[in-house]
């Protein structure tokens, strides 16, 4: 019986080849003093990635979290292929990305509704939990405006108008440009996918 292959197996593969100082330049990340491989922040917590042993765990050796598939998506993609390259300070939708208008479609459409039957009437709500992982609040056309950055080079705004008489709650995500430089769109999907899960699940 042919083994099945490991989806995350060519980005795993790359990870592993790159020198360590490079990936950290290049992604901001951390060199783990045990020489383990790279520590780097994604949302709540502190990720170690082992390269040679191919896995990631969280840093904290008391933090029992099991790392899904998402997840490890994410920081493997960004991780081998990040690249040393400043935000442009211009924001632009999924629609605008090369491809992304027919890829964030169906199942990969991003999940933005969930964000805005979460919060509703209760933008306070997420201001408060956009703060525990770092955002914060900036001037936009919406009600509430937020910048996060998820990872050390992808910094995101969620845009936010909260239900009311006449409409209902409506949440849009925006991406630095240099995001097309940083993450692929299925990592994009994954990561926006964690965020608005993360967000939720801190006022529940």
């Amino acid at each position: 019986m042919a083994k099945e292959r490991d989806p995350l197996g060519p980005h795993w593969e790359a990870l592993a080849a790159a020198d360590l100082a490079d990936v950290a330049r290049r992604s901001l990340c951390e060199i783990d003093p045990k020489g383990r491989g790279c520590l780097i922040q994604f949302l709540d917590r502190r990720y170690l990635v082992n390269p040679s042993q191919r896995a990631i765990q969280p840093a904290d050796p008391d933090d029992t979290l099991r790392v899904n598939f998402e997840v490890g998506l994410v920081l493997l993609v960004y991780l081998a292929y990040a690249k040393d390259e400043p935000p442009t300070g211009k924001w632009i939708s999924e629609k605008n990305l090369p491809t992304g208008e027919l890829f964030f479609r169906g199942l990969h459409a991003l999940p933005m509704g969930v964000l805005a039957e979460c919060f509703g009437d209760r933008p306070e709500s997420l201001v408060e939990a956009a703060r525990r992982i770092g955002g914060r609040e900036v001037l936009g056309p919406a009600d509430v405006t937020l910048e996060l950055r998820p990872l050390p080079r992808v910094p995101v705004r969620i845009q936010f108008w909260a239900r009311d008489d006449e409409f209902d709650a409506h949440a849009t995500i925006l991406f630095d440009s240099s995001i097309e430089q940083q993450l692929a769109l299925d990592a994009i999907g994954a990561m926006v996918g964690r965020l608005v899960k993360h967000l939720c699940r801190c006022v529940m």
